[in-house]
């Protein structure tokens, strides 16, 4: 397995239909997306109660759509 974004998304393509991946991955969203799944890059790293909760918004903002 590729250690990677892209290797994790391989794992979960078949049941995940969002992939929330760090900022600094983001040259990783085109190939997710070919995939078939919709990446999402964001800030993931949770070192305080409030950068868990942003953390959170976007997920839930995202799965809204």
């Amino acid at each position: 397995m590729e250690v990677s974004p892209l290797g994790v998304a391989r794992l979960y393509r078949d049941i995940a239909s969002v992939f929330i991946l760090d900022d600094a991955d983001r040259r990783y969203i085109p190939k997710i997306e070919q995939l078939g799944m919709r990446a999402i890059a964001t800030d993931i790293i949770m070192t305080t109660p409030e950068r868990a909760a942003r953390l959170a918004e976007a997920v839930l903002r995202e799965l809204q759509v």
